[in-house]
């Protein structure tokens, strides 16, 4: 099924309870950080396919490569992306987004700023890496930019780990997210 949509039956009501509070929470969730850090005066509404459905299904894209693929370069995976160059593995985000672009609400503006590209859209992957590879989360951008949906060409995107990342993912989605609205690193 490598290249296609199904219906994931693996994420559990508590999995999905956890991306609902990583977004939503009255606490600890992206929506209260940028509104607490902001002072109120800025606010950011995630719109979750699963949430926008009437089954409340969640999609799953099946990548057309092998892990391996996706992973750097060994003597004991051979199809790895060498010398930290991964940057050409942003088309399994294009292909992703290709497929299940049909699952976004047509009525869904995707480009509040009116600048043409998708405001913001998250791909979470099953799978972690070591930290700077291509599967660590990132923020990043696709590279041939051939696709969009609403009248939004897909250009940046966040790529969170999970369930991998589970205890985590709501320090994760809103540090990814920040990148996705100017702010740098700030490691310490």
């Amino acid at each position: 099924n490598k290249g296609k949509v199904t219906v994931n039956k693996t994420y559990s009501d508590a999995q999905i309870a956890t991306l609902n509070s990583a977004f939503y929470g009255s606490t600890r969730s992206l929506t209260n950080y940028i509104s607490t850090v902001s002072r109120g005066n800025s606010s950011v509404n995630p719109v979750l396919t699963y949430k926008n459905n009437s089954e409340g299904k969640v999609y799953v894209y099946t990548a057309k490569h092998p892990l391996g693929y996706y992973l750097p370069y060994s003597s004991s995976n051979p199809i790895g992306y060498k010398n930290g160059y991964y940057f050409d593995r942003t088309e399994l985000f294009s292909n992703a987004f290709a497929a299940l672009k049909k699952y976004i609400p047509s009525n869904l503006d995707l480009d509040v700023d009116d600048n043409g590209y998708i405001d913001s859209i998250d791909f979470f992957t099953p799978y972690c890496g070591a930290w700077n590879d291509f599967l660590w989360s990132h923020s990043w951008v696709v590279q041939d930019g051939s696709q969009s949906a609403n009248g939004a060409k897909l250009n940046g995107y966040n790529q969170i780990t999970f369930p991998t990342n589970n205890t985590n993912v709501y320090k994760t989605i809103t540090h990814e997210y920040m990148h996705t609205i100017g702010f740098p690193d700030q490691y310490t």
